[in-house]
């Protein structure tokens, strides 16, 4: 009860033994979204607990399931230890699953982003600050002026957002619900955080003694802003440390920013009848990777304003379609490439599979070919894209030296080490092929 009023806007998933189980309401709409059969404890009391549940290892399509449907998921699992002095193994919550906070790969729609945003006003003014947690990506802007309030709404329409973040101040100010009835966000959330503390930290998260270092030093409603999502992740997480780039501070000149009726008149991403089929991106999207994918998307949904950024952009685009040879050269490279935009997140939160460390590695092994097709352009930002790529090489053969090509499904099934890695883990291998010789040895 304690740990279900500590988190009353989401469904509690309660770890018992080999199931993950839910009650009372939860437990209906887990029925409802779940297709789960709605069971009750107790019976023959006269008002019987409703009850459902599920195995522990269908977790993640569940997860995925209703953090899809706008949903927030509680996760309480078993303590692996006795506490000093207790007789039972304590409950405790792990993480908070929301829509706007996911890092992992199997919970995302792999075209699209997951993007948290949350906004402040104050004074005429609005601060917004948007964090994409599954490649670590932060932005922040603020609005001001007569016509701030759909400039704000517009901003955030081309954003594609999953979550919105709020204090409950703003929740209750009327023009910011009208901005949220403007845009389409799955989910909406409030957070507590006074804005010294927000502001701290954001110095805290982002190591700054300097806040001019990220050109913000003149926009407290952005740091506050800024502070507020990240805190509010933060919370989510528990015991894991948040990992964010530092922001980028974007300006009005910099973007284009559409409305609601051009986005949804020029079919962009979706036609009038709300299909991906015959839009712009459906049309031109070439792409070989979900990175890139995504980017085209963003760049569609945000375009470039400033004159020269589109002409340095366009270069770079006709320099490869002229050498039609590096363009599919690079284009076979990119073929097959995983994810390494939120694979990158995931080995930084320490959330990773063995799987996804070689996919890393056959990716860092691609590097030097694409390294090398960019430096043999005569356009200036390809060279410049080509000679800043790290190739990570310690990375790649750490990886090579340690796990084999063929990863099991699960750490439970082994075989995931390379012979002479590691002389303790032979020894623990040849024990257990010997171990009946090994057991009379003791």
């Amino acid at each position: 009860f304690e740990i279900k009023e500590a988190h009353p806007d989401t469904v509690l998933f309660f770890r018992m033994g080999d199931f993950y189980e839910m009650f009372y309401e939860d437990a209906e709409i887990v029925s409802k979204e779940l297709g789960l059969t709605l069971t009750s404890r107790d019976k023959k009391a006269d008002n019987p607990i409703p009850m459902a549940g599920f195995p522990w290892h269908a977790l993640e399509e569940n997860l995925k399931k209703m953090v899809t449907r706008g949903y927030k998921i509680t996760l309480c699992e078993q303590e692996q230890e006795l506490r000093p002095g207790a007789k039972l193994l304590e409950r405790i919550v792990t993480r908070v699953y929301t829509p706007g906070s996911l890092y992992e790969e199997d919970l995302l729609e792999q075209d699209k982003a997951s993007r948290l945003a949350s906004i402040i006003i104050k004074k005429g003014i609005i601060g917004i600050a948007i964090i994409d947690v599954s490649t670590s990506e932060v932005w922040s802007m603020e609005f001001r002026g007569t016509d701030y309030l759909n400039q704000c709404s517009n901003e955030l329409m081309g954003w594609e957002l999953t979550e919105l973040v709020m204090r409950k101040n703003t929740a209750n100010n009327n023009n910011i619900n009208s901005i949220i009835s403007s845009i389409e966000v799955l989910s909406t959330s409030q957070h507590e955080i006074s804005t010294k503390k927000s502001i701290e930290f954001v110095k805290e998260n982002f190591r700054l003694k300097d806040l001019g270092s990220l050109g913000l030093d003149d926009s407290e409603i952005c740091l506050d802003a800024l502070g507020l999502a990240a805190s509010y992740l933060d919370n989510l997480y528990k015991n894991e440390k948040l990992q964010l780039r530092d922001p980028q501070l974007q300006q009005e000149e910099d973007l284009v920013t559409l409305d609601n009726t051009t986005l949804r008149n020029l079919e962009l991403i979706k036609t009038l009848n709300n299909e991906s089929e015959g839009s712009l991106l459906h049309s031109i999207d070439n792409t070989r990777t979900w990175m890139g994918r995504r980017r085209m998307r963003n760049w569609i949904m945000r375009p470039l304003k400033d004159i020269s950024k589109i002409e340095k952009r366009q270069a770079a685009i006709a320099d490869l379609i002229r050498s039609n040879r590096r363009l599919h050269e690079i284009r076979d490279v990119l073929k097959g490439m995983r994810d390494l935009e939120r694979l990158a997140t995931k080995l930084s939160y320490g959330n990773i599979s063995s799987r996804d460390l070689v996919a890393i590695s056959i990716a860092l092994e691609k590097m030097p070919k694409i390294k090398n097709i960019l430096l043999q352009s005569k356009n200036l930002f390809l060279l410049e894209i080509g000679a800043d790529l790290d190739l990570l090489e310690n990375m790649k053969l750490k990886i090579k030296d340690a796990l084999l090509d063929e990863q099991p499904v699960g750490i439970r099934d082994g075989n995931m080490f390379k012979d002479n890695y590691s002389s303790e883990l032979d020894a623990f291998r040849k024990n257990v092929s010997n171990g009946i010789e090994w057991l009379q040895n003791l």
